[in-house]
């Protein structure tokens, strides 16, 4: 989310097999993906959203049937996302195509309601009377080593506790 963005795009798989559709148990549908995650950015980040999944076509699959006969079904077999705009509210304003086309969507950008009021995520109700930011501009090592975590290993809860409630190591 970026401040005064008013159109974002969210690029998505042209399928999405987290299982095998003939198994068991509920897949993940690619659909229900976007609409969800798309009307949830384009709500929270007061934009206009497209959720754009790419096409599987021949080429695709052609390429997923060298891995074998079972990679080329449950591909073939898997749910296709689906191309939707969203308005600032959340909610869907174009048309729900499910085959492979071009997607057409009139909105006015200028159309976006009231500033964020739930919670702010991009920073348009900075309270710099409350809020501070500051940068550390010294060099922090992102891990460090204990020599005595190499040579140990904690044997009950109460060496552990210790471990835990010992000082960091000064940073250098």
């Amino acid at each position: 989310m970026t401040e005064a963005e008013q159109v974002h795009t969210s690029a998505y798989p042209p399928i999405r097999p987290t299982r095998d559709p003939d198994s068991a148990g509920k897949n993940c549908g690619l659909e229900n993906a976007i609409r969800s995650r798309v009307g949830a950015h384009s709500f929270a980040a007061r934009v206009f959203n497209a959720g754009v999944p790419s096409v599987f076509g021949e080429q695709s699959a052609q390429a997923l049937s060298t891995l074998g006969e079972e990679a080329a079904r449950v591909a073939e077999d898997s749910a296709r996302g689906v191309p939707l705009v969203f308005d600032p509210f959340g909610d869907v304003i174009s048309a729900v195509i499910r085959e492979e086309s071009l997607l057409y969507c009139a909105f006015a950008p200028d159309d976006v309601f009231e500033p964020e009021q739930f919670h702010d995520l991009s920073g348009s109700c900075n309270r710099f009377d409350i809020l501070d930011l500051r940068v550390h501009l010294r060099r922090v090592e992102p891990i460090s080593y204990s020599p005595r975590a190499l040579t140990e290993a904690p044997d009950d809860a109460a060496s552990i506790a210790r471990t835990r409630a010992a000082p960091p190591p000064p940073v250098r």
